[in-house]
């Protein structure tokens, strides 16, 4: 459902009436400053703050209600830590849409904020990060904590 509506939101079907529609690459763009906030686990506020812009700013980026200028975008991303051409993987594609990696990830980040108790947010975390691991080698440092009890 969630997936849906952000895809509609790329096609522009949710822009605000009487503004001028913004360019797919424009509301592309502000998708992906939206996942990128999101990928960092901070909230509209709190990433504000991270890259010196208003909340309405924010807001208005990731909808793609405003454009970003090229040098605004470079600010937003020296702030959040990523590189510029993060905010332009993928947009060669002709029909801007949703990733699925996209889309799975703002429907967990959604069902993760729901989430009730920091324990519980603690174990889910704990969890993912575990399942991260599966298959891969163990870190070097748990090696050597292994090796130096022996």
């Amino acid at each position: 459902m969630l997936a849906a509506r952000h895809q509609a939101q790329i096609a522009g079907d949710q822009l605000m009436p009487g503004r001028e529609r913004r360019s797919p690459a424009d509301r592309f763009i502000g998708m992906k400053i939206r996942e990128r906030r999101m990928t960092l686990g901070l909230t509209m506020r709190q990433f504000r703050e991270l890259v010196g812009k208003t909340y309405q700013q924010v807001y208005k980026y990731e909808r793609g209600i405003n454009g970003i200028s090229a040098g605004q975008l470079y600010e937003l991303a020296q702030g959040s830590g990523t590189p510029v051409e993060y905010f332009f993987e993928g947009l060669e594609m002709i029909e801007p849409q949703l990733l699925p990696r996209q889309s799975m990830l703002i429907d967990f980040m959604t069902s993760f904020g729901g989430i009730r108790g920091e324990g519980r947010k603690a174990a889910i975390s704990e969890l993912v990060r575990a399942l991260s691991r599966v298959g891969r080698p163990a870190r070097r440092a748990y090696r050597r904590r292994a090796h130096s009890q022996t």
